[in-house]
């Protein structure tokens, strides 16, 4: 089995525990059955409301909360794309194409009211980077970033407080000895159900802090189809999950089921997680949980699936428009699509599909490859029979364009009122410490992941996904991604890639995509655009029915540079510093939703040393934004 270590780690917090991410996963084969009952019963009134909507603040700071319209440097890219487009080539100036509205999300000031409460200090607490969710229907959104969830209607006036989810959970808060880590939320709305499922990894912690061995996947499954309403409550235990932390007698070896994300078919729910021992945290193959979304629904007793793989690089499950099953077609855009990719499905009796990337090890500890694997779990309706029967995992490799990991993307200059203590010895005691040995702080980049796959979405028959990799535009390496269209089947050696390109801007980054597809074949890719001279900003692109990339649009300009604490030497490793781990884009209608980490906050030295919040805006060591967008494909 390969074992390697991953330079990624998940949020890291301010008085909190650390938490870590992934590297991946993958074989074929039955699964192992297992069982789950509910563990209890929950709502989203045990939150406390984070910050209310600013205007003016007073000390001659911008207005929070508003999409700055101005238009940022540009230049082509190397691939037929402009610079990023704040101005829109829709004959309304000042509007970006297809962006039909656009408001602030969660950030770092709510997470921090809603996980310590208004008492207790809530700017010392800090959490980045921002692990983000996204999951829209029935008219209501609900956003999940970290530890903390709310839900919105969709003009985007919040429906209820900031949950903190250690509570929603049962949990102690975060503050209090003992108080698990949870990490990596994600959640998703099922209109075949009408339910909404909510996931995140929890880990123990004794009452000093140290891991004690025990974690678990949480699912919370409405039990209406009302997000506000009860929510039924599932534990799945992980740490003997992977062959190499499997339960035996004498051995101390336990697994960490990292980094999990969700997918659905017409027949089950799934996750897949990352598995770390947990002596070295070296991986050991990514894991596949199956259950029946009828039996989570039913918010009773049920059975599921387990498949433990054994190479390969992250695995991602597709979500998709509700009943949506993929084919294998060569009909093109001719409207059968739809009924011929179930009646394939039919055939294998449900399936659904998952995509990896398959890197090897490049030089100076990058990753490189050219290869997307695709995988299939077939005989999904088996997950409802009464003895449910094991679906088969299958996958197969496509060659596609080269990925490799991408650079550290460049900030443009702007107020670091956290650097600027470190640098003050005055200042610097007040953060806790003596005087800094590594001074002088100075503005730090953003990390752009790896080369793992990030969302995938299932709709027209095809695979929609992205990942980030290194781009050379006019010569200089940066930050781009590279998109796929596939046309999956149930026997992966049949599928095939249908568009596969690359999208990046001259002197610009953009990072972290999220991608979701609407029935007619038109998807849009949520970003991160951040460089020289553009702060981080919320953006995206969209793609036409060929799988041909716009330009980049912004949907919310950052106003400041990131000035969190993992972007200095004081607290982190400069080696690795933290943006994202993954954004969110969802399908609602012919409307794509997506979420995307951005700055929304500037603050003056001599502003945050009276309040170090900023007026609410901001936590004294941390100030990401999440941006949520409306956009017409």
């Amino acid at each position: 089995m390969k074992k390697r270590r991953i330079r990624h780690l998940g949020a890291v917090g301010v008085l909190t525990a650390a938490c870590w991410i992934a590297w991946v996963p993958t074989a074929t084969g039955a699964g192992v059955l297992r069982h789950a009952q509910p563990t209890g019963v929950s709502t989203l009134a045990a939150g406390v409301f984070g910050r209310a909507q600013l205007g003016q603040n007073g000390d001659g700071e911008r207005p929070i909360g508003l999409t700055d319209r101005r238009r940022h440097g540009g230049g082509g890219d190397g691939h037929g794309h402009g610079g990023p487009d704040t101005g829109g080539g829709n004959g309304r100036s000042g509007s970006p194409d297809g962006l039909r509205k656009s408001f602030d999300g969660i950030d770092q000031y709510d997470v921090a009211v809603a996980s310590v409460g208004q008492d207790a200090l809530p700017e010392k607490f800090a959490l980045e980077p921002p692990d983000q969710g996204l999951c829209v229907g029935n008219g209501k959104i609900l956003e999940t970033v970290n530890i903390a969830l709310r839900v919105y209607n969709q003009n985007g006036r919040p429906d209820g407080p900031v949950t903190d989810l250690n509570t929603f959970y049962g949990y102690p808060r975060v503050t209090q000895p003992g108080a698990p880590v949870l990490t990596d939320s994600s959640c998703l709305f099922d209109p075949d159900t009408q339910r909404w499922f909510h996931v995140v990894l929890t880990i123990e912690l004794s009452p000093t802090g140290e891991l004690l061995g025990p974690n678990h996947l949480d699912i919370a499954v409405s039990r209406t189809p009302d997000p506000s309403g009860p929510w039924t409550i599932y534990k799945i235990p992980l740490e003997h999950d992977a062959a190499a932390c499997a339960e035996e007698a004498g051995s101390r070896t336990l697994c960490l089921g990292d980094y999990p994300h969700i997918g659905a078919d017409a027949n089950g729910f799934y996750v897949t997680s990352n598995a770390f021992d947990e002596p070295t945290f070296s991986f050991q193959g990514a894991q596949i949980y199956a259950f029946s979304k009828r039996g989570l629904v039913s918010g009773r007793n049920t059975s599921w699936f387990h498949y433990d793989t054994v190479d390969g690089f992250t695995v991602w499950p597709a979500q998709g428009n509700g009943s949506q099953q993929g084919d294998d077609d060569d009909h093109g855009d001719h409207g059968d699509h739809g009924d011929h990719g179930k009646r394939k499905s039919a055939a294998v009796n449900g399936v659904e599909y998952f995509l990896s990337s398959n890197p090897q090890p490049g030089p100076d500890g990058t990753e490189v490859g050219n290869e997307l694997v695709v995988w299939s779990l077939t005989n999904t309706a088996s997950l409802d029979a009464n003895p449910p029967a094991p679906p088969l995992l299958r996958r197969h490799s496509l060659p596609v364009k080269p990925y490799s990991t991408p650079p550290f993307s460049e900030q443009k200059p702007g107020n670091i009122p956290l650097a600027d203590c470190l640098n003050d010895p005055v200042c610097r005691p007040t953060l806790g410490g003596d005087p800094h040995p590594f001074g002088p702080e100075t503005l730090g980049p953003l990390d752009s992941n790896d080369v793992r796959i990030q969302q995938v979405w299932l709709a027209g028959g095809r695979l929609w996904a992205a990942l980030d990799t290194e781009t050379i535009v006019d010569g200089s390496p940066q930050a781009g991604i590279e998109y796929f269209v596939v046309r999956p089947n149930p026997d992966p050696a049949l599928s095939r890639v249908e568009a596969n390109d690359y999208v990046s801007l001259a002197g610009t980054n953009i990072t972290f995509p999220a991608t979701a597809a609407t029935e007619a074949n038109r998807a849009v890719i949520a970003l991160t655009v951040v460089g020289p001279t553009t702060h981080p900003s919320a953006g995206y692109v969209r793609l036409d029915g060929n799988g041909r990339a716009g330009p980049v649009q912004i949907a919310a300009a950052g106003v400041g540079p990131q000035d969190g604490f993992t972007e200095y030497n004081a607290w982190h490793d400069r080696t690795f510093p933290r943006w994202g781990d993954y954004g969110a884009a969802v399908v609602d209608g012919s409307t794509v939703w997506i979420a995307s980490e951005y700055i929304g906050q500037t603050c003056r030295y001599r502003v945050w040393l009276r309040d170090r919040t900023c007026h609410k805006t901001r936590v004294e060591r941390g100030n990401w934004y999440t941006r949520i967008s409306a956009v017409t494909p």
